[in-house]
């Protein structure tokens, strides 16, 4: 019962790095609309350019590839605990930087120190809480991360829906800088917290330290965390003997894993998840002719126009459709399996991903409320991220070690950055 305990208060503490994740997701989108305007951004008394929004948010992702790069050798040298307190405080850093950003350059240096910190985050998050939970909970703890970082999402929308509705002045800066307070409860928890087991016996032999964390963790008889460290060693052992050897990619087996592992990240990159989380705010803008460009009309440079704060609070019922979308697939996944989950899922995100598109073709003249409709149920059908994870572990040959976890998120932000870069359009589709 105590290690039970333990490890439900160290998931909650380990899963705000997802939380931060979905926070940074969903805040950019309703902010951007605030600071994109000559009255509510930067006070320099003129719009942002289309190029100068693209740096603002794209900068984060596009940071989060070379910590995600990174992150595999970070993992190996200061270890999975030292990775997140690192990766707290540059979160916090970022947050500050953002929230007193008097220029694009300096917040867009703010929105790099975010990338550089969730890039790692989202990395080393799930492994460590893999490594520390007990085998029979694994795929349950990891979703507890999944549900913080789409809860991220939900809260983000809500704190620019607020905000927006107050008409606080400069309201975006407070919205962004309300992640410096996860990453710090985030720091302070991994101040008490202890190192994964697997890491201190495969990178610093302490099999000793290993045993006391175990014995911590489980709360179960001595014989039982022996057994348990045993495990451990003998991979540990077998990650050794394999380790440095990049042919290993070419085995057979793991071939068709590693291919596996990125057709499933291509099918959720080139899906547009992160163009429409990005900018919903905007894509709603877009739609009712409130864009600049957008079908012809101007742009509304007011930030607290009753349209503008329609839009941005429109934001939060489109964070939770992907949160109930998440909750179905946790209830489906074990009865329906993956594959049918997936297939089931990419139909759903094909079909009203055309949808939205057709609501911006001025021939067919579609209401301007099916484009929230569709963008509400291409979220709930977007439960592939939460099948695609299960399967990639499954069919993972461990020995090429956290170099390849780092190299399977690298490919995953790269597109992110790539996509959510050239998809900001002008106009109307």
């Amino acid at each position: 019962a105590a290690g039970r305990g333990f490890i439900i208060v160290l998931t909650l503490f380990a899963a705000l790095g997802g939380f931060l994740f979905g926070y940074d997701t969903g805040v950019v989108s309703g902010a951007m609309l605030q600071i994109k305007s000559p009255r509510g951004g930067l006070g320099r008394g003129s719009a942002l350019s289309k190029s100068e929004q693209e740096l603002i948010v794209s900068s984060t992702v596009a940071a989060a590839i070379v910590s995600a790069l990174a992150s595999g050798v970070l993992n190996s040298l200061i270890g999975r605990r030292g990775v997140i307190r690192w990766g707290a405080v540059v979160c916090t850093a970022g947050a500050v930087v953002m929230g007193v950003a008097d220029s694009v350059f300096v917040l867009t240096f703010g929105r790099v120190l975010i990338g550089l910190a969730v890039g790692c985050l989202s990395q080393t998050v799930p492994l460590y809480l893999a490594e520390v939970s007990p085998a029979r909970t694994r795929g349950m703890v990891n979703t507890v991360n999944n549900i913080f970082l789409v809860l991220g999402q939900v809260i983000a929308s809500m704190v620019c829906c607020g905000f927006a509705v107050a008409e606080t002045d400069q309201g975006w800066r407070y919205m962004l800088g309300l992640a410096g307070i996860p990453s710090t409860v985030l720091f302070l928890g991994f101040l008490f917290l202890p190192e994964s087991p697997a890491w201190l016996v495969l990178f610093k032999g302490d099999n000793a330290g290993a045993l006391q964390v175990l014995a911590r963790l489980r709360g179960s008889s001595p014989e039982a965390v022996q057994d348990e460290l045993q495990d451990i060693v003998d991979e540990a052992a077998q990650q050794t003997e394999g380790s440095g050897d990049w042919s290993a990619l070419l085995k057979p087996g793991v071939r068709s894993a590693l291919l596996l592992g990125c057709l499933l990240q291509l099918s959720q990159q080139f899906g547009g998840i992160n163009t429409l989380m990005y900018y919903s705010a905007t894509i709603l803008q877009m739609s009712n002719g409130g864009g600049a460009g957008g079908c012809g009309q101007a742009e509304d440079s007011n930030p607290f126009s009753s349209e503008n704060k329609l839009d941005i609070c429109l934001t939060a019922p489109i964070a939770t459709a992907q949160l109930v979308g998440t909750l179905m697939a946790m209830a489906l996944i074990d009865r329906l399996g993956r594959r049918q989950l997936l297939l089931g899922s990419l139909f759903g995100v094909v079909v009203f991903l055309a949808v939205l598109g057709a609501t911006f073709n001025p021939w067919l003249n579609l209401p301007q409320e099916l484009t929230l409709y569709a963008m509400i149920a291409y979220l709930v059908f977007f439960w592939s991220r939460n099948v695609s994870h299960p399967v990639d572990y499954e069919r993972r040959d461990l020995s090429p070690g956290s170099a390849g976890q780092s190299d399977g998120c690298d490919d995953n932000g790269e597109l992110a950055g790539q996509l959510c870069y050239v998809c900001h359009l002008p106009g109307c589709g």
